[in-house]
């Protein structure tokens, strides 16, 4: 078997993206903050699920979306400064609705590994 594709985007990053064969594995992986959705977080996976769904692109046979650290997220980052001025947090929900919008509307089969916390709100 071939060792997985990882592909980083930065040299700390928040989203590792595996693939084995057909199947993509997004993780979630800023465990210090138990997978708080970080405002790059959301922008790697947009990036990630326009790559994976786009014209041209190479359309996995599934997805994958798990957390690092024993833990699949505790919801969104509320300590990032986008959360204490409301004009930007407004920004960020619809962010955060045009990211799942995505996973829910994707053309392939998207599976949550979920261990541990998972929160959010909305």
């Amino acid at each position: 078997m071939t060792p997985p594709e990882t592909t980083a985007h930065m040299a700390e990053n928040p989203l590792l993206v595996e693939r084995h064969g057909r199947v993509v594995t997004l993780t979630l992986d800023r465990p210090h903050r138990r997978n708080a959705m970080s405002t790059e977080m959301l922008n790697q996976l947009a990036y990630t699920l326009r790559e994976l769904m786009g014209p041209g692109g190479d359309a996995p046979g599934a997805l994958v979306l798990t957390g690092a650290g024993g833990t699949f997220s505790s919801g969104a980052d509320t300590r990032e400064p986008d959360w204490r001025d409301l004009s930007r947090r407004a920004v960020r929900r619809a962010h955060f609705r045009t990211v799942f919008a995505a996973l829910h509307e994707a053309p392939f089969p998207v599976v949550a590994a979920v261990e541990g916390y998972a929160l959010g709100g909305g």
